[in-house]
């Protein structure tokens, strides 16, 4: 959300896809695009503001290039069925719901929405 200078992978309520993506995906033209190698959290510009920085394994040959999140991820079983990512940027403010429901996070976290986009 706007005024957000944190994000960060949650490790201790979403189950992560097993892949350790974080959701991510990368896919071209090619018949072979390159994998995702490793995806960070970055500090990025303006100063203050955070970025993610995802690493694929070469350089991508193909066409029709295209990043995805949180689309498409494996699901594992258990109670966390269906396709999801672990970006969030947590909002410092305490969750009201967490007296009712003690196993979610202390703090409001605003989960980063699934997305397709074009990379140049």
């Amino acid at each position: 959300p706007p005024g957000l200078a944190s994000i960060a992978q949650d490790t201790d309520w979403v189950l992560a896809p097993a892949d350790g993506k974080w959701g991510f995906a990368y896919t071209d033209d090619s018949g072979s695009p390159p994998a995702i190698a490793s995806v960070a959290i970055g500090s990025g510009a303006p100063v203050g503001q955070a970025r993610i920085v995802i690493t694929l394994s070469s350089a991508p040959t193909g066409a029709n290039r295209r990043l995805r999140y949180a689309l498409g991820s494996p699901a594992p079983t258990g109670s966390w069925l269906g396709e999801r990512g672990l970006v969030y940027a947590d909002s410092g403010v305490p969750s009201r719901a967490r007296e009712t429901y003690p196993t979610l996070p202390a703090t409001i976290r605003h989960y980063l929405v699934g997305f397709e986009a074009t990379v140049s």
